[in-house]
């Protein structure tokens, strides 16, 4: 078998949209097997669901996305494993592409595009538009030293050299990925061809809380990796340090954090097109940096 698709999910409604698309793959079924990987508080319809489509079905108490994906990695069969994820829906043509790509014996993993499901939300759009500035920078990689795992494929010889992910971290676990195997020496690519669909948040409340949520757990790979590690592949998260002037700034980004919770939605929404996205950028700039300041005043260290 050539490639094992892995997607973890947690009370994921949108996981049947998920389970059909693989109905549509112009691939030979013979050349790859699914696995569902529940993790968390167990729902009554799940398995039922992927055991109806006929794909594989593993259940972890444990929560967890990474922890999901690394479960799926070590019941794999495939010489490849491809993940996306239960709110996405990959193209019939994803693994086609995905095959030739990996063709290159010198790929070790590649990274695809992801774009919008239809939606007339407002906030999906710009989120989606966000999406497509940060991955401008990767069409002139030849080399990635970060990765989303909702489209994302490596071969098994790099889980047998680096291992799996971070399974202690609620999120950060994708982009530390991609750079350990960057520094292991492996070779990850983007590719657009490799495409997926992705159904965006619509509530900006419920983004940049999700936002706070990402950069408040990213700061736990500090104590993953040491300085150099850090200093190469996520200088960001030196930003700040304990002390005085973190609470200071903490106080700053948390006043505006709450203004812009109670006014960018409706602004988002009634603003021209420019003004609107450029509001929701910086609404996800200060979620981000309050998330960052969160942890850090509530550091040890």
């Amino acid at each position: 078998m050539k490639y094992s698709i892995i997607v973890p999910v947690y009370k994921d409604p949108a996981l049947t949209n998920c389970l059909a698309g693989f109905r549509q793959l112009n691939f030979s079924n013979t050349d790859y097997e699914i696995i569902i990987v529940e993790n968390g508080e167990k729902t009554d319809w799940i398995e039922h669901a992927t055991r109806q489509f006929g794909y594989q079905y593993i259940y972890s108490e444990t929560a967890g996305s990474y922890h999901a994906r690394n479960l799926g990695m070590q019941a794999a069969q495939g010489d490849i494993f491809a993940f996306t994820d239960s709110d996405c829906v990959v193209d019939p043509d994803w693994l086609k592409e995905l095959d030739a790509a990996f063709m290159q014996s010198t790929v070790a993993g590649l990274m695809g595009y992801t774009r919008g499901a239809t939606t007339t939300s407002q906030i999906a759009q710009y989120e989606q538009r966000m999406y497509e500035a940060n991955i401008a920078g990767f069409t002139g990689e030849t080399q990635l030293r970060r990765i989303d795992t909702r489209n994302f494929a490596l071969r098994r010889s790099v889980y047998e050299k680096i291992g799996g992910f971070l399974d202690d971290i609620r999120f950060g676990g994708d982009m530390e990925y991609g750079a350990r195997a960057h520094q292991a020496g492996f070779k990850l690519i983007y590719n657009a061809k490799v495409c997926a669909t992705h159904a965006n948040i619509e509530q900006l409340h419920v983004l940049l809380q999700k936002r706070v949520k990402q950069n408040a757990a990213n700061l736990a790979l500090l104590t993953k990796h040491n300085a150099v590690f850090i200093q190469t592949y996520f200088p960001q998260l030196l930003r700040y340090r304990p002390g005085l002037a973190a609470y200071l700034w903490l106080a700053i980004y948390g006043l505006a954090y709450v203004k812009l919770w109670l006014v960018s939605p409706l602004l988002c929404q009634l603003l021209p097109t420019t003004a609107g996205y450029w509001l929701f950028k910086v609404s996800n700039v200060v979620a981000i940096r309050f998330g960052m300041l969160k942890a850090v005043v509530q550091s040890p260290v």
